[in-house]
């Protein structure tokens, strides 16, 4: 498992905004695959007092590609096919009765990575990551301009910390 942080810019029809998003990636790693497995869940650390009661989220699940290595160096890029979505932290079945649910999906997307790895002891690696990412709005029609539902396309970067175990 890899924990990652990002700074990410996400731009909407109504302007860009600024976030940090922390988290959590596999890629299994067993034997030699030209292409291997991955998934991943990220949480956007959006400050706006309207998410109060919901946490943001990300999953994604794609592939990971053989890296191109330089002694210690490598460079692997990725690609996913990602949903987004809410949980909410509130009972909300006074307001939407029998509809009412904890996990709300409100965004499907596809995502690509570039990582630059260095190897710097036996069973650990530090990583500086770029991406891009494009989501589609599934509440696009229901949210205001700035909000973080909206469609939106994404670029990132970020550092991550591997260790083997």
């Amino acid at each position: 498992m890899e924990p990652y942080a990002n700074l990410v810019e996400r731009f909407t029809d109504a302007g860009s905004a600024y976030h940090v998003a922390l988290g959590l990636k596999g890629v299994y790693n067993r034997g030699f695959w030209l292409v291997k497995p991955l998934v991943g869940v990220e949480v956007p650390l959006i400050l706006d007092i309207s998410n109060v009661f919901w946490v943001p989220f990300y999953a994604y699940v794609g592939a990971e590609f053989y890296p191109f290595r330089l002694g210690r160096f490598e460079l692997v890029a990725s690609a996913a096919l990602a949903m987004g979505g809410a949980y909410i932290m509130v009972d909300t079945s006074k307001i939407l009765g029998d509809n009412s649910q904890p996990y709300y999906l409100t965004h499907l997307g596809v995502r690509g990575d570039l990582k630059a790895q260095f190897l710097f002891s036996r069973d650990a690696k530090l990583a500086a990551t770029v991406g891009v990412a494009a989501y589609a709005g599934l509440l696009d029609a229901y949210v205001g301009k700035s909000s973080f539902f909206k469609s939106s396309a994404q670029i990132s970067a970020g550092l991550s910390f591997v260790q083997k175990f």
